[in-house]
């Protein structure tokens, strides 16, 4: 009997030991996700979402002035100031009412957030893929080239043309 119970101590504490080291493992992947809040955090997924709404004001600022300018040059000389005016005024309301229309902005928000857990290349991974993209296009160039010289001369041998 003693036998028996000298033989489940050890499988007790072996369990104690998976147990532990599974909360630790647990406190590790949680850190894990801690880590990647905090960075996406750091990366201040609210300033590039603000971004994104100036951005769209720009794009909001530039349609509406070149808009502007055509509609206006129907009708005479347009007045540039007034257009250029009339479209940032336009162009950052419209921006504000997409900041604050709740769906786009919970959109906006999500990208945003979505983007900061991408994993971005590095820049020698990005050189390397680069360098590997052009190399290939020219292999592809060249083996185009090739075949094309080879179809010419067999369509030329079947109808007869020649060159010159």
């Amino acid at each position: 009997m003693d036998a028996d119970q000298h033989n489940d101590e050890p499988n007790e504490k072996s369990l104690d030991e998976e147990s532990q080291e599974a909360s630790a493992q647990d406190l590790s992947n949680e850190e894990i996700a801690a880590s990647n809040v905090s960075i996406a955090s750091a990366f201040g997924v609210e300033r590039y979402v603000q971004g994104a709404f100036l951005l769209a004001a720009g794009l909001f600022v530039w349609i509406i002035n070149k808009t502007g300018v055509l509609v206006w040059n129907q009708f005479g000389e347009p007045n540039t100031s007034i257009v250029i005016g009339a479209a940032i005024v336009l162009g950052a309301f419209g921006a504000f009412l997409l900041y604050r229309n709740e769906k786009v902005n919970r959109l906006a928000h999500e990208v945003g957030t979505e983007l900061s857990k991408v994993s971005w290349p590095t820049r020698a991974e990005t050189s390397t893929s680069t360098v590997v993209v052009i190399v290939f296009s020219v292999v592809a160039a060249i083996a185009m080239g090739v075949f094309d010289s080879v179809w010419s001369a067999v369509t030329d041998l079947i109808y007869g043309t020649t060159k010159g």
